[in-house]
């Protein structure tokens, strides 16, 4: 996927997911006594924050593989940034940074950030995924040299992601939340 896949699918998944969850227990009356899904930690949820995770290993990624050192990454756009060892590094700084701030930004971006590897499908990559451990070396054997797949999966991503950016930013210009959400990532 490229970044509108990513950054929708985010989205999508983070904030609207759990709001079609709670709006759908609203509607089935769960029997008295059972626990009830709310999605009030969604609401505090800093967009910003799930943007740039998601987006982040491709954001580290990207400049490696096209104009710093393409031989050094075997000539794919997958690398560093797609590891595991990334993503726990970047959760490791998110967990020492929040409790710095006491503000729950760094967490989401680290969790946006594993996401990305979820959402790129990294299991079919497992050579890149598991580096630097034995019998892992970086290899583009899963994916294109230059670009993703052109598959119906990345293609139906994108699209879906181009379809959750344009409704977020519909309802920021909608509600005029744009300079809100700008400067607090809350409002969409």
């Amino acid at each position: 996927m490229i970044f509108a896949g990513h950054i929708g699918l985010t989205l999508a998944i983070a904030k609207y997911g759990p709001r079609a969850i709670a709006d759908m227990s609203r509607r089935v009356r769960p029997p008295s006594g059972s626990h009830t899904f709310r999605p009030s930690w969604v609401e505090r949820l800093d967009d910003r924050a799930l943007i740039l995770g998601s987006v982040l290993p491709d954001v580290v990624d990207k400049p490696l593989a096209l104009f710093i050192s393409p031989t050094l990454v075997g000539h794919s756009l997958r690398n560093y940034g797609h590891t595991l060892v990334f993503a726990i590094l970047v959760l490791a700084a998110a967990v020492a940074l929040a409790a710095l701030v006491k503000r729950q930004w760094p967490i989401v971006l680290a969790l946006a950030s594993a996401g990305h590897l979820v959402l790129d499908m990294m299991w079919y990559s497992h050579r890149i995924l598991l580096w630097p451990f034995p019998a892992s070396t970086f290899s583009p054997r899963f994916i294109h040299e230059w670009g993703p797949d052109p598959d119906l999966l990345y293609v139906v991503a994108e699209a879906a992601g181009i379809v959750v950016i344009c409704y977020v930013g519909y309802r920021l210009i909608a509600g005029r939340h744009v300079r809100q959400w700008l400067f607090t990532g809350f409002g969409a």
